[in-house]
């Protein structure tokens, strides 16, 4: 047996009116568990306390007043607790939600971002700029890139040493 199941017949072991099978598991279980033991002594001393307390005489219609007092009272609302609160709003059952409220609150924020547009100094294509401008923009990007670091890019260290004139300058995007 464990404490769980005993604990309700602690009273009635102390009042020796347990069957004697139920007395020798609640003894069994009392030379195993300490925490039982000590629960025992103090429920022992509570009673002891008590049948040495002195008695005092009531009215008759004590208990009436006493019950019609107790009727009328409210029962104070369990306080919760900050962390209890946040316990709750995680139970299993509310962590699905959370999830879809998320996953709504990012889809969101994607549709309504602004979209920014390509980068600084970068022009984008359109169809009315010609094709051969298109490709001298990309070749002067292309110098540029590699002026800044030439052992980077061989394809563009390339395209820099084929655009070189003969006096040992990088061309310009002028040229």
């Amino acid at each position: 047996m464990n404490c769980n199941t005993i604990q309700p017949r602690l009273s009635e072991y102390i009042d020796n009116a347990l069957s004697a099978r139920d007395t020798w598991e609640v003894d069994k279980h009392l030379g195993d568990c300490n925490a039982f033991t000590r629960a025992l002594n103090e429920l022992r001393q509570t009673v002891s306390i008590l049948t040495d307390a002195p008695r005092f005489e009531v009215s008759s219609d004590f208990m009436e007043k006493l019950h019609a007092r107790i009727a009328v009272i409210e029962p104070e609302p369990p306080r919760v607790t900050w962390l209890a609160s946040v316990r709750e709003m995680f139970r299993p059952r509310v962590l699905p939600a959370w999830g879809a409220a998320m996953g709504a609150c990012a889809l969101a924020l994607i549709v309504l971002m602004p979209r920014t547009s390509v980068g600084v100094g970068v022009k984008e294509f359109s169809p009315k700029q010609p094709t051969v401008s298109l490709v001298q923009t990309a070749r002067n990007q292309s110098v540029a890139l590699a002026a800044t670091n030439p052992l980077g890019d061989p394809a563009a260290a390339a395209l820099v040493a084929s655009n070189t004139p003969e006096n040992g300058e990088p061309a310009t995007a002028t040229q």
